[in-house]
């Protein structure tokens, strides 16, 4: 599977494209992209491996029926399903607010782990 590259367009299942601004990273399922959507920054996760078609519609159903709670982070736009890939955006990137949520995280993590 090739690359996406900066200014690529990609269509969204509910319709309109969002744009590729940059790769963020990749793993073992697949590559995460700075995309734009209405002049907002998001991160996309795109399946680098053929996926089937029931797991694409069970993931359009998960964000049909949304999180089970706000601690998750949900998918929330599909993009249209070609030759057995595809991908999601699943959260609102901005980088100084993950940094902070991610040190709040922590502290409260080691603060109970370490609580005498």
């Amino acid at each position: 599977m090739k690359e996406f590259k900066q200014n690529d367009k990609i269509e969204l299942k509910v319709g309109g494209n969002i744009t590729i601004k940059r790769k963020l990273g990749e793993g073992g399922q697949g590559i995460v992209y700075l995309v734009e959507m209405n002049g907002k920054q998001y991160a996309l996760k795109w399946y680098t491996h053929d996926c089937t078609k029931d797991f694409y519609d069970n993931l359009d159903n998960n964000i049909k029926n949304g999180a089970p709670t706000d601690s998750f982070l949900w998918p929330q736009f599909l993009t249209v399903w070609k030759e057995k890939r595809f991908g999601y955006i699943s959260w609102h990137y901005a980088p100084s607010s993950i940094k902070i949520s991610l040190i709040s995280f922590w502290q409260k993590f080691v603060s109970q782990v370490f609580r005498q």
